[in-house]
């Protein structure tokens, strides 16, 4: 899956236009270019949304920054990430995260306004030129930042890391801690773990647990389940990682 990240604004002479886009190579064609840059001028009241452009899937946000040469003492500026399949609502979340803290670091850089600005060097002071090239080159840092925080969430991770992942959570490896030393009624297990862990989803962890094989759950005497821990395929894959 390809990746694209760029940051747009609203240039008080010409309109919206893109500012910086990671990476670097290749250039943007015009319709993309245009095309996100020109989302500024439609009448969106969601501050995140969505939007399909060609075979590109993009996420954008939209949102003012603080700025005494702005109009209306605001800059607008539009974080648009573009993908080039389709991806999931749960991609659509960590994406949307990864946008907020990016949108909070930058609100808290003093006189950030001024990165946006470089196209009007010549009418600036010295003071302010500096101000320009400075916030001009962090913008751009951390849009590099963003673009690869966005590739790492969203890489396919190898199953070794799932495990990983999987192990290294407290309700996870406890729960398989308790499980392994003998065959325990569904029903027990379920009031012990809501009552340890009450912000886990207990049905949504052994929906996983399953699918990895790492438990089966069966009836005794067609009435009762019990929760079996497969042992054999856990020795094998953590050699029992001293869990719990």
């Amino acid at each position: 899956m390809n990746i694209r990240v760029i940051i747009s604004y609203f240039d008080k002479k010409i309109g919206p236009l893109v500012f910086y886009f990671y990476p670097e190579d290749p250039p943007l064609t015009d319709l993309v270019s245009n095309s996100i840059a020109g989302l500024m001028d439609q009448n969106i009241d969601q501050t995140f949304f969505t939007f399909s452009l060609d075979t590109y899937h993009t996420l954008n946000y939209l949102f003012d920054i603080d700025s005494i040469l702005g109009r209306g003492k605001k800059e607008s500026i539009l974080i648009s990430i573009i993908f080039d399949e389709h991806i999931t609502q749960k991609t659509e979340q960590l994406v949307f995260n990864l946008c907020l803290e990016f949108i909070e670091s930058m609100k808290l850089i003093e006189n950030m306004y001024y990165a946006f600005y470089l196209n009007e060097m010549s009418n600036k002071t010295k003071l302010e030129k500096e101000l320009i090239m400075k916030n001009n080159i962090l913008v751009r840092e951390m849009m590099q930042e963003l673009y690869w925080a966005t590739v790492e969430e969203t890489r396919e991770k190898t199953k070794e890391e799932k495990l990983d992942i999987l192990l290294n959570q407290e309700h996870v490896s406890e729960t398989l801690q308790v499980l392994r030393r003998a065959p325990k009624p569904y029903e027990e297990i379920k009031e012990w773990f809501d009552e340890k862990f009450p912000k886990e989803n207990f049905d949504k962890m052994i929906d996983t647990l399953r699918e990895m094989r790492f438990i089966n759950i069966n009836l005794v005497d067609g009435t009762k389940k019990y929760i079996y821990f497969f042992k054999k395929t856990l020795i094998k894959e953590i050699l029992y990682r001293e869990i719990g």
